[in-house]
């Protein structure tokens, strides 16, 4: 059987930690980059405070505000910009 290009080498899956943020599931950073990734999920099975009586739900603008505080505290000052 023929071996392909990298074949035999592990591919390394990208290292993932717990965000610390109930509405975010994990923090990673980008490959070749200094950038943070911060991913989450978010349901009415999950979270039932989304549903809305009359039709989607919508997430609250301070939840918003929220997630973008936590982003911001996680990757430190250094890191931001305007």
């Amino acid at each position: 059987m023929a071996r392909g290009v990298g074949a035999g080498r592990r591919r390394r899956r990208p290292r993932r930690v717990p965000a610390g943020h109930p509405l975010l599931g994990a923090v990673t950073t980008v490959a070749g980059s200094d950038e943070v990734l911060l991913t989450g999920s978010l349901s009415t099975a999950t979270h039932p405070w989304l549903a809305s009586a009359d039709g989607p739900g919508l997430l609250p603008a301070t939840a918003v505000l929220e997630l973008a505080l936590h982003a911001a505290h996680t990757v430190g000052p250094s890191a931001w910009r305007s």
